[in-house]
Formats: C-alpha cells, sequence, structure tokens
C-alpha cells in the first residue's frame, strides 16, 4: 500500500561524531489509522525503520548475569534498543562455568560499537564459556559460511568489546570441529577483542572475513586450532599484538597465524609455536612480525599462491624449516636467511641467500656464495642427483635411475664406486651377487662365478 502522505515537516539532525544513529524528527498527517500503520510497516519491511523497544539508553547500563539464560535475556532486551551517543551497554558475566552446548550468537546491532561483554580481565580463567559446536557444521571441504561462529559479526556490524574469558570450543577431534570458529567477524564487520581471552579448542580463535578487522593486542591466547588459530581471510585484518598462538596442528594448513587472499595480520610482538606452521600466507596477503617469535614449528613462514605475498621479519624464527614458498616472497632481507622455493622459484634475496629445498629441481643445503652456485645435495627432474658442487656432473657421488628397488650409481658401465685402500666395507646381511660372470672375465681383481666357487680373476 502506497497511501497519499501530506508531509507538513521532516527534520533530519546529522547524528553527532562516533554516533551511529541519524535522528529523524517528522510530523505526518494521514486521513485515517490505517493508511498510517501501512506506511509504517512499509518502512520497517524495507529495513528503513527500526522501532524501539523502551525509552534511549543515553548513559552507560551494567546488565549483570550469572547464567545461560540470563543472558540470553539480557541480549533479546537489547533488540530494537537505541543506544545515544553517551549511551553504553555492558553485559557483565559473574565468574563461573556457562555451558552453551550448541547455540551459537549472532551479537548484530546497529549500535553494537557501544556494547561490550565482559567478564573477568583480571582471570579470565575464572569465567569460562563452553561451546560443543552445531552438529556437524560442514563437511570436509566445503567453503566457510557466516553461521560457522559460536559468537559473531556480520554485514557491517560491530562489537564493541569482549574481553576477560576463556572459551572452550569442541577441539578438532570432535565430529563438530571443522569450520567452528570462536569469534568471527563477517561481511565488514568489526569485532574489538581485550587482552584477556584464552580460546581453546576452535577451529579458528580469531577469524576475520571478506572485508572485516578483528582488534586484539595486548596478550590473546589462542590454542589448539585446525586450519589457522588467528585466520584473515578476503581483504581482511587482524591486530594481534603480543597474541600467543599454538596448537594448530590438524586440518589444512595447520597454521599459528594464517593470512589468506589479500588479507593482513599485524602480529608483533608474538609468540607463535607448536603448529604445522607459525605463519602461512596465500595469494598476495602480508603478516606484520617485528619482535615476534616462531618456535617448535615443523615449517616457520610459508608462502603459497604465486607472488604478491610479504612479511615484516620476525625476532627470531627457530622453526625447523624457517622458510617455504611457493612463489615470490618479499621480506626485509638480510644476509644467509634460508628459504624453501618450490617449481623453480628462488627466493630475490642478496648474494649469500640460503635455499633449503627447491621441488622438481630440488636442492638440499643449496646456497650462493659471491655468485657462485653451490649444494650439498642436488636433485634434478629426471631423477638424477649429486652431492656436493655445482653440477650434477661437476663432482661427488651420481645416482643416475632408481626402478624396480634398483639404484645405478654412475653414468656409464665404468667403476661407479670406488673405496680408499684404507677404507672397508662391512655388510650386515647376506650379499647376494646373482649376476657374476661364470667365465673368467680376464680382468685383473674382478669376481666371477667358477662353478659355484668365487674366484678373483687374476686378469
Amino acid at each position: 500500500m502506497n497511501p497519499s502522505l501530506p508531509v507538513t515537516k521532516i527534520n533530519i539532525l546529522e547524528a553527532p561524531a562516533g554516533q551511529d544513529q541519524i535522528e529523524v524528527k517528522t510530523s505526518l498527517k494521514f486521513s485515517a489509522l490505517e493508511p498510517a500503520l501501512a506506511f509504517v510497516q512499509n518502512l520497517v519491511s524495507l529495513g528503513a525503520l527500526e522501532i524501539g523497544t523502551g525509552a534511549p539508553i543515553t548513559t552507560a547500563v551494567v546488565l549483570n548475569v550469572a547464567t545461560v539464560a540470563e543472558f540470553d535475556s539480557a541480549w533479546a532486551s537489547l533488540s530494537g534498543a537505541v543506544i545515544t551517543a553517551g549511551g553504553s551497554v555492558t553485559i557483565q558475566f559473574a565468574d563461573g562455568t556457562y555451558d552453551f552446548g550448541s547455540a551459537q550468537y549472532l551479537l548484530n546491532h546497529p549500535s553494537g560499537g557501544q556494547i561490550k561483554l565482559l567478564g573477568n580481565t583480571s582471570t579470565p580463567a575464572n569465567c569460562v564459556l563452553n561451546f560443543s559446536g552445531p552438529s556437524v557444521p560442514n563437511t570436509l571441504g566445503a567453503n566457510m559460511e557466516s553461521s560457522w561462529a559460536a559468537i559473531g559479526v556480520t554485514n557491517g556490524n560491530r562489537i564493541g568489546g569482549i574481553d576477560g574469558f576463556t572459551m572452550n570450543g569442541p577441539g578438532m577431534r570432535s565430529e563438530n570441529a571443522y569450520g567452528f570458529v570462536c569469534l568471527m567477524a563477517w561481511g565488514g564487520a568489526t569485532i574489538n577483542c581485550g587482552p584477556h581471552l584464552i580460546l581453546n579448542n576452535f577451529y579458528s580463535g580469531l577469524a576475520a572475513f571478506f572485508g572485516s578487522v578483528v582488534y586484539a593486542d595486548g596478550g590473546v591466547k589462542v590454542t589448539g586450532g585446525g586450519d589457522g588459530n588467528i585466520w584473515a581471510y578476503g581483504n581482511s585484518v587482524i591486530s594481534c599484538v603480543g597474541c600467543e598462538s599454538s596448537g594448530a596442528d590438524v586440518f589444512y594448513s595447520k597454521s599459528g597465524l594464517l593470512a589468506d587472499n589479500g588479507s593482513y595480520i599485524f602480529a608483533r610482538s608474538a609468540n607463535i609455536h607448536d603448529n604445522g606452521t607459525a605463519l602461512s600466507l596465500f595469494t598476495t596477503s602480508a603478516a606484520s612480525l617485528a619482535g615476534a617469535t616462531l618456535s617448535n614449528c615443523p615449517y616457520g613462514i610459508a608462502s603459497y599462491g604465486g607472488v604478491g605475498n610479504s612479511y615484516e621479519s620476525p625476532q627470531s624464527n627457530t622453526c625447523t624449516v624457517p622458510f617455504l614458498s611457493s612463489g615470490a616472497l618479499t621480506q626485509d632481507p638480510s644476509a644467509n636467511t634460508m628459504v624453501t622455493a618450490f617449481d623453480g622459484q628462488t627466493h630475490a634475496g642478496d648474494s649469500n641467500t640460503q635455499e633449503a629445498i627447491v621441488v622438481n629441481r630440488a636442492y638440499l643445503g643449496r646456497w650462493s656464495q659471491n655468485g657462485s652456485i653451490q649444494h650439498l645435495l642436488s636433485i634434478n627432474a629426471d631423477g638424477s642427483a649429486c652431492f656436493g658442487g655445482s653440477s650434477p656432473t661437476a663432482k661427488g657421488v651420481n645416482f643416475w635411475t632408481l626402478s624396480n628397488d634398483i639404484i645405478r650409481f654412475g653414468t656409464n658401465a665404468a667403476l661407479a664406486i670406488t673405496i680408499g685402500a684404507d677404507q672397508g666395507v662391512r655388510f650386515e646381511a647376506k650379499v647376494m651377487m646373482p649376476n657374476l660372470p661364470t667365465a673368467d672375465p680376464h680382468a685383473a681383481g674382478e669376481l666371477w662365478n667358477n662353478s659355484g666357487v668365487l674366484t678373483i680373476s687374476a686378469g
């Protein structure tokens, strides 16, 4: 219905700085009640009008909760509430353990930036929120969805603060593990986290997707994740200065930090340890790691998806393979930086750059020294290999073919292995020589089978 609306006056007042709402004062005249109600219903259905319940919140309000049901009621009471520039709402959890089961919360509110959820900011272990996860939220390998979060904020909304909690997920061995995120911002949303959070056993503890931002500076601790404990995807940003991330070792990249598809993680002074990979970068993503420590991970910094990934060097990187790259990886280079490259891609560092392994033309301990390439082990695409030197034929031992459980040494039928006069060979098992010649080869020192008797030819 589109009734005729003789409008006598509409005043639109610009919202003060920092206020989400715009106050609209109108004077409308209707010929009857029915068209007036229809007009209001149309505005509501179009999302152009929200009808609040109760008076606007103009001061700091604290809603104390001590059970899951009380939290549910507190959040429901804010539905449609107008919070003015001078107002705020804090939902304060008492110390205790809250078992939310498979419940999930989408905390979208027009004034969400003025709403906080607080537990015990002095001792977050005293305020525990347990989530078992929804019933199998995803088939392994499908795309992420905005609803896969214990607490989520979507579609440009924001939440002003979450702090003072230990939050426990189902654990990565659970059937509900895949994709279940603890705190997720999705679609241009923003989450502000305080420094007193411990997030355990979620697929990701902190996640920002599709142009979203998560602020979590000051010491947030994330443990026991799947693909990425802290995960920024699709042009998103996560700031987690001073965070600790450990125990991501189950799904896919198994990363303490994961920046994906044009995203950025600001993790200076972070402590990243005991993950499958400390930091994974995918497709034009970046990370800032100044002052950070990376340790006890099979891989330190891993780069995938071609060109465009970059990082700021950490204070220390003692992971087993400090760097792993499938494409160009930009860093602030320093001498003797170790890098691993795949498919012929090499690290563009200085003249002393070292590489750990290059696959499809693989080098173990390969290095550039004043422009001359040297390596401990080279393996070429045709299966040939060389210990030492600058090419598979320069020096060292050459392995040329490997087939049918036979390894052949050397390039031809000439002597392939030489043992020095001062050395010997010891065999701990039986020695099989089924193809010895059965006639004297007349070559001094060569063995032959003389009717079942091992004989040394006199030449």
